[in-house]
């Protein structure tokens, strides 16, 4: 018997997740059993129009609490579970970290050409140290929402640019190499099938991007055979290229949090 639920990064759930149809079925057997949700992401429950009643009705709870961590309580609480934390740091690869200055720098240009675009709007807040967070793109939609009709187009696609990017920042860190760059890829598959490609596929960082990040999969070396003439006619020339060939070496960097989690375990078990 399930006595109930905890469920944790509520803000995550939708009428399509697995969660929601676990709680659908649950309450339909049980009536009495409790539901309690967690949510570290105050902020993106009111990046939609009624997300909160949404979440309370899949939920199938009636009270909202927000708990800040000062709060008596929670304080409280924390104080008398104090965990013990080990913090272990894990240096970027060169290519990790030429991507991410890569990233930084695409940012960067998308920031300065929104607040180009609309300088009706209060940007302030939108800087390159706010980027990094993930309520940053959130906070500018809700400021563009306000104008959304007069927004152009162009505006639409740089935020949407910001977004992709400042997720390419985490997917840097979680995705392993192979997975980043069929992720990029794909978001390049995306805009050539739209009507105005974006602005940062185009730009020079884009190219340190997806240069590195198929570095980090494999490396194409060019072999040639050794001709039989010295010569520069037009035929020998033709003769080499025919004969030249291409060897693709794949490379697939590990993550270093995998090296680092492998000596964790080695610990472990020692």
């Amino acid at each position: 018997k399930i006595c109930g639920f905890l469920i944790f990064d509520a803000q995550k759930l939708s009428e399509t997740s697995i969660e929601s149809f676990i709680l659908r079925v649950y309450r339909e057997k049980n009536r009495v059993g409790f539901i309690k949700a967690f949510s570290e992401d105050p902020e993106l429950l009111y990046n939609r129009f009624g997300k909160v009643e949404r979440l309370l009705r899949l939920l199938y709870i009636k009270k909202l609490y927000l708990w800040p961590r000062f709060r008596l309580e929670v304080a409280k609480a924390l104080h008398r579970m104090q965990p013990e934390v080990i913090e272990l740091s894990i240096p970027l690869t060169s290519h990790a970290k030429a991507i991410q200055s890569a990233i930084f720098v695409a940012m960067n240009s998308c920031i300065s050409e929104l607040k180009k675009a609309c300088p009706q709007l209060e940007l302030s807040q939108c800087t390159l140290e706010n980027g990094l967070f993930h309520y940053f793109d959130i906070s500018i939609r809700n400021q563009l929402d306000q104008e959304w009709h007069r927004v152009s187009f162009r505006s639409k696609q740089i935020a949407a640019d910001l977004t992709t990017l400042r997720k390419l920042l985490d997917y840097l860190i979680n995705y392993d190499s192979f997975s980043f760059y069929y992720m990029l890829l794909r978001i390049q598959a995306a805009s050539v099938e739209q009507i105005s490609p974006s602005l940062w596929l185009t730009s020079e960082a884009a190219d340190q991007i997806f240069r590195h990040a198929k570095a980090r999969v494999f490396i194409v070396e060019p072999t040639a055979t050794k001709a039989s003439s010295t010569s520069f006619e037009p035929s020998s020339v033709e003769a080499i290229l025919a004969e030249l060939k291409f060897d693709i070496k794949p490379t697939l960097e590990c993550p270093p949090k995998w090296r680092l989690l492998l000596d964790v375990f080695k610990e472990i078990i020692a």
